[in-house]
This record gives structure tokens, C-alpha cells and sequence, in this order.
């Protein structure tokens, strides 16, 4: 069999007897509609020669006109999607002679009357309908021979946004997601490896413990190779593909390597292919996959014929679970890697053409709950997205280009108690428009959770008084400080004239929640509130606060604790008592692992009642609470058991000339690799999140709000001050230089929260001393930043 030639589903195509060779020559023409004399653009035309090779092809313009220098061509073939296929043989004429052949296509559409399911002969089926088969496979081969001659003449230059989303093992919640624009010229930048190849040695490959999974592309789907080794069947559309027409296909019986099996999807009203949905089988592995797969959408261009719009592939995370009594472990799923691509834009014979069908749409109002009042100027975030969208004053909010999933929405505003967490489930189930939800999103407040927590207290908010709400913390640290004391004053004014005035001090107190939050009820409004602290003995400096009517308070009381304070510990598996090396224990902002022995000292933390978070790629993340004592140490015994993780492959590093230059430095370079950053990215919102759990000595991340122009200092932003090999023990922020791929960031407390965790490939980290050399002025070191 040949490519084009007579294969068993192409059994039906009419072929001419095709004569010697003809000379050289030029065929033009102009291609309509029989039923309409309208002119069709971008039919196919090709130019065959004497063995059925293409010498020369192209499309239809606007007005269905081509024109194509025949060379030593014998038979004209011109096709278009839902038209009977016209095909002629070319007589052979002198080389500078021109040969017109206009052409009127007639409509033939797929008769589904009576089908359900057939199938090739070689599967074991019947052949009642093979007709149906073939012709729903030469349809479909025009879009894929038109996409095949586009990527071989090479005349389009592409804008495309690539993909990369972590699921979890339903594939349907985003954990994280990641995007990125691209411009490519002449090939189109989906492609597979070599046909014969993947029909030998399967779609799936397994090298260095790694393995790699493979998608068919225009040229895979048009082998011969493909047709060898598949059967194929026709199906009708089901809910998720109405008004279409399926095409099936799986592996030939016996099969003994990773496949594909799936459905061309074609229209039945125009026989256009819309999409090719596949899912990989044969895989020898004990794990539900029958959501690894993914598709293949094509679209037509104005005027230039098919492309493949968009694709996506879905491939397992694999994790390790120990099987009770054995010492035996098996695989699990445990999430889905989705990577893909989608055209924005497509560039040909000087035309700019948007191919990008729009996604899944957002929308929903912010409100305070309780009041139902707008919260302009609230921020929703998609959680592990680079997606934001401001309320407007209505509390209105839109998000556009979002891909089909299950996301967590994220509320922040000024006012947000965020002690609540503020989020909620989004699911995006096409490109619809996706109202969240049909009532208004009702968001806790500070003066919402206020009048909540009094009224619990039993202290209705009485006349001209409010409640006053903030946080304790170390003031070193800037740690939370649970379960202390917070006492507020007041003067309470009974007369005031010329001969002085009659009053006295009113006292309040309460204690901090486990977060280091606290709310006082009844706080009278328009006067001086003095608030103080005390834990562990030691009081904090008192803040003033001054509420008017209608406000809740807000304030940040800052104890200095005292310094010094040691946690040590042991980490040990609970099945065997084996020291486990290379725990991460995260206790407040500091970070350390195990060593070979399973220990961990932390020199100096805030003493009372802390987080407390215990991490490795083996057990799992594990987090509870630890009282820390007041003074000498706290000794702590950490037993964990094993569970699900995930297999990292090996992957090969690309080094930037950056990068390289930076390595040549010859100074001590603190930095985290490919894989730290892909285990420190779960979970993490942003670049802060992955910093903040980072084990780099000397390295101090923290959330803080900035001045957005030094000229005024009352308009702030929420930033992030990352700070390394401090200099001195001064509270101000000592933010390095930040270089991402080599160019200098403006404004880095903001930027750095812009960046997508999984962009990054490799972090780097250069103090004062270490970056001199290069960077001169670099007066708190150098952060480098190197993405993928």
C-alpha cells in the first residue's frame, strides 16, 4: 500500500488510468459549487505523477481560483470536505502552454440511514456498511491531507499558547497551570516521531526510568503504518458530539505494544473533521486509564485550507503504595499531567487570521455576606493559575480563556477575614459561559466575622461602639502568636470643661485564636484605643487605634519575645524504626532537613504554640501543632508511614548562556534544581509560596505589604521581601537583585508573584560577596531565576 494510494479504506476513491508522463506545463482554473455557482475557497488541488506521487499542490482563493505549475504531473485531483473528489487526466502539452479546467463539485453528504456499528473485515465483523467506513475515512483524510500540505509548504507562521496543568487522579480539579506563548515558523509545532516507528515500537516509550508518551499528528494519522496496525467503525455522535459522526479505531488483535484506540469526529451536516479523541491502551500497568489520552482539533483557516487548532495529552502521575503484609509495593494513580497547545493566530500571504475558539468564561459578583454589599475592588484568583480579575464596583468579575476543569476561586480584599480561607470550587465544563454561582459569592469581612464572633461572644454591638480585630506576632519573627493575652483601654469621659474632666479607664481583654487572630466587641468608636500584648511575660509596645462609626479596627500588636529557643528532633519510619534522611520539618518560617541519622536541630524559633509540618517524597506531608517551651530546648520523636508518591523522571537540562556564565563564577552559589522546584510547586500559589518552604541557609521570605510609589506611602500592594545572607538585623527588607533569564526585573516585591511556579527550571542564589564580580551594584546579593 501506498500513503494516498489503494488502501483497504480507500478502496472506493475512483482511479483514472493515468498515461506517460506529460511535460511541463501550467494548469488554471476556477473551482464552484454545482448547486449554487458560488466559488469554493480553499479546495484542495494537487497534481499527481505518473505513480501516484503529488508533484505539486495548493488551495482555492477567495474567488475558488488556483493556478499550479504541473511539471511533469499526469492527473489533476481537486477535493473539498462534504464534494464528490473531481479527478482528470492532464494532457500532455509544451512546457510554456497554459491548460484551463474549471470545475463545479457536487455535494455529496454521509447516508447514516440504518447504521450502527461496522467494522473492517480483519477485526472479525461484518461488512455490510463498508462503504459508510470509506467514506467517512476519505472525508476525513481531505482536512488531514490539507493540514499535511500546509505543514510541508511551510507558508504559515504561527502565534501558539502552550499548556501544562497538573489534575488531580479524577483529571478533572487543576492544581496547577501553567501557560506560555510562542511564536513558530513553517512546520506546524505539533509533531510526532517518525510513523514506522511508533507502529513498531508503540506510543509509549520507557528510557532511563523515564517514560514518554506520544500523540498522533497529521502525518501518523495519514501512514500506511497507522492503517496496518488499526481497525476501523462508524458510530453515531453521542451527548458529547451531537450532529457528528464517529470514525473508530484500535489496534489490530495481538497488539503487544502501547496503542491508541479512539474516534474521528466529523460533521454531518458539512462531513468535516473536527476532532480526533484517542486514549492510550496496552499500557501493562495495574492503574485506571481510561482518562490518559487526549485530542486533536482541527479548524479551517480563511483561505488557507485545515490546520490543527489546538491539542492536549494527558499522561499518569505514578506513585508507590505499600501492599499490607508484603514488602511489596504497587502503582497507583495518583494525578494527570495535561500538556498541549492551541493557535492564537495564524500568518499567511501577508493576512493575520484569530484561529483561537474561545474557552470557558467566569463570571460573579463579590459580596459581603450578611449586608450583601459589593466588594469592589476585590481580587479573584484561579488557585495554581496565573489568572486574576479585579470586581469592579458592583463587585462584577469576569475571567475569559479558561480551560475545562474544576478550579479553586480565591476571594482577597482589604477587608477579607481571611482566617476563613475565602475560597470556593469552580467548575468549567466547556466554552460556555460559567456563572459562579446563580446567587451572589457572599464573602466573610472583617466587620462581618466581627459582628459573627460578638454576637457568639453574647455582646451585641451596643450604640457608637464596633468591634476591633487584628494579629499578635513575634516581633522578630513576624510568627503568629497563638493563645496570648491582648488587652485593650480606654478613656471613658463623663464631663470635660474649663476646670479639667471626669472619667475613667475602661479595661478589655481576650486571647488570641490558633492563628494569632483576635476580636474585642464594644469598642467604643471616635475615641483613643491603647492595645498591648503579653506572652510568655514579656509585653509587647501598645498600639493606638481610633475607630469612627460604621468601621471595624483592624491592628497589628508585636511582642519581642525572647531569642534562642532550640527544637530538636528524630525522624524515624513507624513500620521498620529506620532514620529517615532528608525530611523537611517546617517550623513557622524556618526550614531544615534530616540528616542520614534522621536529625534536625532548629537553633532559634518563638516559643508557645507552633506550626508544625513534617514533608518527603515517600511519606507525604504531615502537619499538626507543637508547643515550643519558653526556654533551654524542645525535643520532638517524629514516626511516619509510607504512602502514594510520585515517580519524578530523569530529565536532561538545557543550560541558558545565563546560566553558564553563572556557573563559571567559581563562588558558592546556593540554588534548587529542576526537581526540588517541581516538589516545592505543589500546592504553592506563587513564587513566594516555593521560596518561603525552600532549605537555602540564610534565605528569609516573607508576605508584606509595599508602597506602590515611594511618593505615596498610604497606597500599598501585597509583595513578597525575599532576603538572603542578611547584612545587619535591621527590620527594613533587604531585597536583592532579581535576573529572570538574564534580564534585570523592575520592581521584583511585585513581579515575583507574577510567576508561574512551574515555569521555573532552576533558582539560583548569589550574596553580596558572591555577586560582586558581576554584579557591582548589587548591595543585597543577586536572585537568578532561569524558566523552562
Amino acid at each position: 500500500m501506498t500513503r494516498r494510494g489503494a488502501t483497504a479504506l480507500a478502496a472506493l476513491l475512483a482511479a483514472g488510468i493515468l498515461p506517460s508522463a506529460a511535460h511541463g506545463q501550467s494548469v488554471r482554473g476556477v473551482v464552484s459549487r454545482a448547486d449554487a455557482d458560488s466559488p469554493v475557497t480553499g479546495a484542495f488541488v494537487e497534481v499527481l505523477g505518473s505513480s501516484g506521487n503529488r508533484v505539486v499542490a495548493g488551495l482555492t482563493d477567495e474567488g475558488g481560483r488556483y493556478r499550479l505549475d504541473s511539471g511533469p504531473g499526469v492527473t489533476l485531483v481537486i477535493t473539498y470536505v462534504g464534494f464528490s473528489e473531481f479527478r482528470t487526466t492532464l494532457a500532455p502539452n509544451a512546457p510554456d502552454q497554459v491548460t484551463f479546467i474549471d470545475v463545479a463539485l457536487e455535494p455529496s453528504p454521509i447516508a447514516l440511514e440504518g447504521i450502527s456499528v461496522v467494522t473492517e473485515d480483519r477485526c472479525g465483523t461484518d461488512l455490510l456498511d463498508y462503504e459508510i467506513v470509506g467514506r467517512a475515512w476519505t472525508e476525513a483524510t481531505r482536512v488531514l491531507a490539507s493540514a499535511d500540505w500546509a505543514n510541508e509548504a511551510g507558508t504559515f507562521r504561527y502565534d501558539v499558547e502552550l499548556f501544562e496543568r497538573r489534575l488531580d487522579r479524577e483529571a478533572r480539579k487543576v492544581e496547577a497551570e501553567g501557560r506560555r506563548v510562542v511564536p513558530a515558523a513553517g512546520r506546524h509545532p505539533f509533531r510526532s516521531p517518525d510513523p514506522e516507528q511508533l507502529a513498531r515500537d508503540g506510543y509509549v516509550r520507557e528510557a532511563n526510568g523515564r517514560r514518554t508518551y506520544y500523540a498522533p499528528d497529521v502525518d501518523v494519522l495519514l501512514s500506511d503504518s497507522f492503517l496496518d496496525t488499526h481497525c476501523f467503525g462508524i458510530i453515531r455522535g453521542d451527548e458529547d458530539h451531537p450532529n457528528q459522526l464517529g470514525l473508530t479505531f484500535r489496534p489490530l488483535d495481538g497488539r503487544s505494544r502501547p496503542d491508541i484506540a479512539g474516534t474521528f469526529w466529523l460533521d454531518l451536516a458539512t462531513s468535516e473533521l473536527r476532532t480526533v479523541d484517542f486514549r492510550y491502551e496496552g499500557l501493562g500497568r495495574d492503574i485506571e486509564t481510561s482518562r490518559l489520552g487526549g485530542t486533536v482539533e482541527f479548524d479551517r483557516v480563511e483561505g488557507g485550507g485545515w490546520v490543527v487548532s489546538s491539542w492536549t495529552i494527558r499522561t499518569p502521575a505514578i506513585g508507590l503504595q505499600p501492599v499490607a503484609g508484603t514488602t511489596r509495593r504497587r502503582e497507583v494513580l495518583i494525578g494527570v499531567h495535561e500538556d498541549g497547545g492551541q493557535l492564537r493566530r495564524v500568518r499567511h500571504f501577508g493576512r493575520t487570521v484569530d484561529v483561537a475558539s474561545e474557552l470557558g468564561r467566569v463570571r460573579g459578583r463579590i459580596v459581603e455576606e450578611e449586608s450583601f454589599r459589593p466588594l469592589g475592588g476585590a481580587v479573584a484568583r484561579l488557585t495554581g493559575t496565573s489568572m486574576e480579575a479585579i470586581a469592579d464596583a458592583n463587585g462584577l468579575f469576569e475571567f475569559r480563556d479558561v480551560r475545562p476543569g474544576v478550579y479553586e476561586l480565591a476571594i482577597d480584599h482589604a477587608d477579607v477575614y481571611t482566617a476563613d480561607g475565602g475560597a470556593f470550587s469552580v467548575s468549567v465544563e466547556s466554552t460556555e459561559a460559567t456563572n459562579l454561582p446563580s446567587l451572589p459569592i457572599q464573602v466573610a469581612t472583617l466587620w462581618s466575622n466581627a459582628i459573627r464572633s460578638c454576637v457568639v461572644f453574647g455582646e451585641d454591638l451596643e450604640d457608637r461602639h464596633t468591634a476591633l480585630t487584628g494579629t499578635v506576632v513575634d516581633d522578630v519573627t513576624g510568627t503568629a502568636l497563638p493563645r496570648v493575652s491582648v488587652a485593650a483601654s480606654w478613656l471613658d469621659v463623663n464631663r470635660i470643661d474649663a476646670t479639667g474632666f471626669e472619667g475613667r479607664r475602661i479595661f478589655t481583654e481576650t486571647e488570641t485564636d490558633g492563628a494569632g487572630g483576635f476580636t474585642l466587641c464594644n469598642v467604643p468608636t471616635r475615641t483613643e484605643v491603647t492595645l498591648f500584648a503579653t506572652a510568655l511575660g514579656v509585653e509587647g509596645e501598645p498600639v493606638r487605634v481610633r475607630m469612627e462609626e460604621g468601621e471595624v479596627g483592624t491592628a497589628r500588636v508585636s511582642v519581642p519575645l525572647q531569642t534562642g529557643v532550640a527544637l530538636t528532633g528524630e525522624v524515624r519510619d513507624a513500620t521498620t524504626g529506620q532514620a529517615i534522611e532528608s525530611v523537611r520539618i517546617v517550623v513557622g518560617r524556618v526550614s531544615v532537613l534530616s540528616d542520614e541519622e534522621g536529625r534536625f536541630h532548629i537553633e532559634s524559633i518563638a516559643p508557645g504554640r507552633q506550626g508544625f509540618e513534617v514533608g518527603h517524597i515517600a511519606y507525604g506531608l504531615n502537619t499538626d501543632t507543637i508547643d515550643i517551651a519558653a526556654s533551654g530546648s524542645t525535643h520532638v520523636d517524629v514516626l511516619l508511614a509510607p504512602e502514594a508518591v510520585e515517580l519524578d523522571p530523569i530529565e536532561v537540562s538545557v543550560v541558558s548562556a545565563a546560566e553558564a556564565e553563572a556557573r563559571r563564577s567559581g563562588t558558592r552559589v546556593d540554588f534548587l534544581d529542576a526537581t526540588q522546584l517541581e516538589e516545592l510547586s505543589l500546592g504553592a500559589r506563587d513564587v513566594a509560596d516555593v521560596l518561603l518552604h525552600a532549605n537555602v541557609p540564610g534565605l528569609w521570605v516573607y508576605r508584606a505589604s509595599w508602597a506602590v510609589h515611594p511618593s505615596n506611602p498610604n497606597q500599598t500592594r501585597l509583595g513578597i521581601c525575599v532576603q538572603y545572607m542578611r547584612t545587619n538585623a535591621t527590620n527594613d527588607c533587604q531585597l536583592p537583585e532579581v535576573y529572570l533569564d538574564g534580564l534585570r526585573l523592575v520592581d521584583p516585591q511585585f513581579t515575583l508573584l507574577d510567576i508561574q511556579p512551574l515555569a521555573l527550571r532552576r533558582v539560583e542564589f548569589l550574596s553580596r560577596v558572591a555577586a560582586q564580580a558581576r554584579y557591582p551594584d548589587a548591595r543585597y546579593g543577586v536572585l537568578l531565576l532561569f524558566t523552562r
